[in-house]
């Protein structure tokens, strides 16, 4: 999976991308992004790591492809999927019960959204895109654990509808 998202990275990255200035104009737009999520899951690592337990955190950036249409000279409407993948290693975990298991561990967690995007262009006419929306849609959260807990799925990634702001320049 890792090697059919960088070579659909590659492929996009090398393509003709346009920016949404006129209405009517299809856009389709493929990259990588900035993740809330992975802010969040990074600055957790940090506050847990200690000098007895150590956690790795191997994330991917957000991939990200989508169409839209212009509506008119400032204002979009399009479809977006994005994609992500975090990995993480660690040596102990502590149960509900307040004992302590050690060993390796790994965990692995994908998202992915499928959503609807309203944007609005803040300067029509010109070759650089600015832009500010939503994404309003679904995600999935899949977990695989070397451990037989999945209290964490359950408790913090269910899949569920979604709504994230989102700005972005294109050219």
């Amino acid at each position: 999976m890792k090697r059919f998202l960088f070579l659909v990275f590659v492929l996009v990255s090398f393509s003709s991308v346009f920016s949404q200035t006129l209405k009517r104009q299809v856009v389709f737009t493929g990259g990588e992004g900035f993740s809330m999520t992975g802010l969040a899951l990074r600055v957790a690592k940090d506050v847990i790591n200690t000098e007895n337990s150590k956690i790795v955190l191997n994330l991917t950036p957000v991939v990200v492809g989508s169409v839209d249409i212009g509506l008119d000279d400032l204002v979009s409407l399009g479809v977006s999927y994005t994609y992500q993948d975090f990995a993480f290693s660690y040596d102990r975990y502590t149960l509900d019960s307040g004992i302590v298991v050690t060993g390796k561990f790994t965990d692995h967690l994908t998202r992915q959204n499928l959503s609807l995007r309203p944007l609005f262009h803040f300067v029509g006419g010109n070759k650089v895109d600015a832009y500010l929306g939503l994404r309003v849609g679904y995600s999935k959260w899949t977990l695989s654990s070397s451990t037989n807990q999945d209290y964490a799925t359950q408790k913090y990634f269910s899949n569920s509808g979604s709504c994230q702001g989102i700005f972005g320049i294109r050219y």
